[in-house]
């Protein structure tokens, strides 16, 4: 007798193989979309927390103070949080700046000294 085609258990193998394949190659694409979401929102977030020290940095020495603002990185809610600390060193007056960027699943946050002019 001969016979054509393929048996059952060559059947189930092949679409086993076939389905493990489709999984890993959509968690794949799923894994590298999701950190590109990510990578954007962190370089939204960095550019939101520069965008905030350089106004600070152009503003009188005694309008630097501590301030929470509520911003959007592209759609996508977020806090901008400006801690000031006053620091006094060898007769040299100046404040620690940090701007911290927090948008629920990541933040960025930059550090600064600026003098008193």
């Amino acid at each position: 007798m001969k016979n054509d085609g393929f048996t059952l258990i060559e059947i189930l193998v092949s679409l086993t193989i076939l389905i493990i394949v489709i999984i890993g190659t959509s968690m794949f694409f799923y894994s590298s979309r999701k950190n590109l979401l990510y990578a954007n929102l962190e370089r939204l977030g960095t550019w939101k927390a520069v965008e905030k020290m350089e106004l600070l940095k152009s503003n009188s020495y005694s309008n630097i103070i501590n301030q929470t603002e509520n911003i959007s990185l592209d759609g996508t809610p977020a806090h901008r949080i400006t801690s000031v600390q006053n620091i006094d060193e060898s007769g040299v007056t100046f404040k620690l700046v940090k701007v911290e960027v927090n948008w629920g699943i990541g933040d960025v946050f930059l550090t600064t000294y600026i003098a008193e002019k």
